[in-house]
């Protein structure tokens, strides 16, 4: 059986004794390769750039230039640095030996020829080359490969700075300007999945609205401008609230995948009447303080949006009455879920302790940040925190 490669190697025989070349040829297209053929060492310099060979058998002995001379002149050239050469020849004293490995040569064969020796070497040196190609096409595959995921990444890099400026923006200008309101928004990535909306109506009906997409960062934003959107343009024209939050629940559940949602409360105050009605869809109790004194929570009573269809979505308003100075807070969960080293949560009456020191002393709300980091053991908050203060 002939074990030769599939694309049947090209082989330079080079030697100016003519019968011994003729059995040189004989003997390996017998053995399926292919052969071509030289006659000196200057034509087998040649013949190695034009033909590149896989492997040339070269004799030593030869007139004009012998096979030592083109063996080093094929090593130094282009084509012929990785092509293995195997010395065949009569010439089996030391130096020659010595003289064929200095010019480059990968193996020494002796005349008269054992056929089935030079069979094995011509093989193994085939191999060999063969196995060395393949991985530096594999190399090179893979630098290829590597080049081109940085090529996507850098794309990718860049539409997420694009998508992250745009939401940025979008934030910014939804940031509240309103002299009654404070907030803190505070995100573990660029973006974050906490919303804060506000909106004025008439001069009398203030709007607040507080999301918290599933997740934070990327992800968790991209609901943010549907929301938004929805926010602006309704409460422009009027709607109240139970519409505005009935389009956000069909909206959310109509284009966000499987298993995305947005937690919500939304507070619509009136100022003239001196009343506030609040609804929670899956956030942390909507807090009402007058001075530093809790005086009630309101849970939520509805399932997040985006979660059921509209036919089935409902959501119960709670009415407050507030007097002057009356504070209502809203919350994302990631203050509450803040994790202390021994695995104590911050918890809503951690929360609530916060607030009324805060009332009671006039801190910033920004200094519940500097408190959740001391309790986390200096370490970051590992989720998006939003707070969001109106005061009656």
């Amino acid at each position: 059986m002939v074990e030769v490669p599939a694309a049947q190697p090209l082989i330079l025989v080079v030697d100016d004794h003519v019968v011994e070349a003729l059995l040189l040829e004989r003997f390996l297209t017998r053995h399926g390769y292919r052969v071509a053929k030289a006659s000196q060492g200057l034509d087998a310099v040649r013949l190695v750039g034009t033909l590149q060979p896989d492997l040339v058998l070269l004799d030593a002995d030869m007139p004009v230039m012998d096979g030592f001379t083109a063996c080093t002149a094929i090593k130094e050239h282009p084509c012929g640095r990785e092509v293995p050469v195997i010395m065949v020849t009569a010439m089996d004293d030391d130096g020659s030996v010595d003289r064929a490995f200095a010019a480059g040569a990968e193996e020494y064969v002796t005349k008269p020829v054992h056929w089935a020796v030079l069979r094995q070497r011509i093989r193994l040196l085939l191999n060999a080359r063969r196995t060395e190609l393949q991985r530096r096409e594999a190399e090179a595959e893979r630098e290829r490969v590597l080049e081109e995921i940085s090529r996507h990444r850098d794309q990718l890099s860049f539409e997420r700075a694009v998508i992250e400026g745009v939401l940025h923006k979008i934030r910014e200008a939804n940031r509240p300007r309103h002299a009654n309101i404070r907030a803190l928004m505070t995100s573990v990535e660029k973006t974050t999945g906490d919303l804060l909306l506000v909106a004025e109506r008439d001069g009398r009906v203030q709007s607040v609205l507080v999301g918290d997409f599933t997740g934070h960062g990327l992800t968790a934003a991209i609901g943010s401008p549907i929301v938004s959107g929805i926010f602006h343009a309704m409460t422009g024209k009027g709607f109240p609230a139970t519409e505005i939050l009935r389009e956000t629940n069909r909206q959310l559940s109509e284009k966000l995948p499987t298993g995305m949602f947005m937690a919500a409360c939304f507070i619509e105050y009136d100022r003239t009447r001196s009343c506030a009605t609040l609804y929670n869809a899956g956030m942390p109790d909507i807090l009402h303080y007058r001075g530093s004194r809790l005086v009630a929570r309101v849970p939520s009573s509805s399932f997040p949006f985006g979660i059921t269809e509209s036919s089935v979505f409902s959501l119960r308003g709670d009415p407050l009455v507030v007097e002057a100075d009356d504070r209502l807070y809203a919350c994302s969960d990631g203050i509450l879920d803040a994790t202390a080293p021994d695995g104590r949560f911050f918890g809503s009456d951690g929360l609530e302790e916060v607030l009324a020191a805060g009332i009671t002393n006039g801190h910033p709300l920004e200094r519940l940040v500097d408190l959740l980091i001391d309790f986390r053991g200096n370490q970051e908050i590992e989720d998006d925190v939003t707070l969001v203060e109106m005061t009656c």
